[in-house]
């Protein structure tokens, strides 16, 4: 009984590891442009732990594409890398754009809250009424960033309001 115990306890410790292992979006928003000179921007909270893995995957509706255009990891501004070579400095968050979304990367010791703000194409954003956000996680094998296929969190955000029909 005490072995059965004994691998309970370390069975229920592991994928509570694991599930803290995985990005965590803490929020989702859009700031809507006041006039026609500034993009609409997306910016999401996620949290990310220690050693989970080498990057994330947003991933965005299909045809909308989107550019980093800032980012703060627990109020520190982040350098931003365009590329997939490899991140050794905490301070610096590389990005790349993939058909569906953006892989963020960083290095092992990479771990706080994640602020960013995403800039999408405006004119396809405003095509949609409103887009779910998946991340799944990254891992680099070689050279190569992989996106792992498995979602580990998600959200969706509101474009644009309800409109009501004559019937309602």
């Amino acid at each position: 009984m005490k072995k059965f115990q004994t691998i309970l306890i370390i069975f229920l410790s592991s994928i509570s590891f694991i599930f803290a292992q995985n990005g965590q979006i803490l929020s989702l928003k859009l700031e809507e442009s006041v006039s026609n000179t500034k993009p609409e921007l997306i910016k999401a909270q996620i949290q990310i732990a220690a050693a989970s893995s080498d990057g994330i995957f947003i991933e965005l509706p299909q045809g909308l594409t989107a550019v980093v255009r800032s980012a703060t990891l627990d109020g520190n501004m982040l350098w931003l890398m365009n590329g997939d070579k490899v991140i050794e400095k905490d301070n610096v968050l590389g990005w790349q754009l993939k058909d569906n979304g953006i892989v963020l990367h960083y290095s092992s010791a990479f771990s706080g809250q994640l602020d960013l703000e995403i800039a999408p194409d405006s004119a396809r954003l405003n095509s949609f009424e409103q887009i779910d956000i998946n991340i799944h996680q990254v891992k680099r094998n070689n050279s190569q960033l992989d996106v792992d296929n498995a979602v580990v969190a998600q959200s969706n955000l509101k474009i644009k309001p309800s409109t009501q029909t004559d019937e309602e």
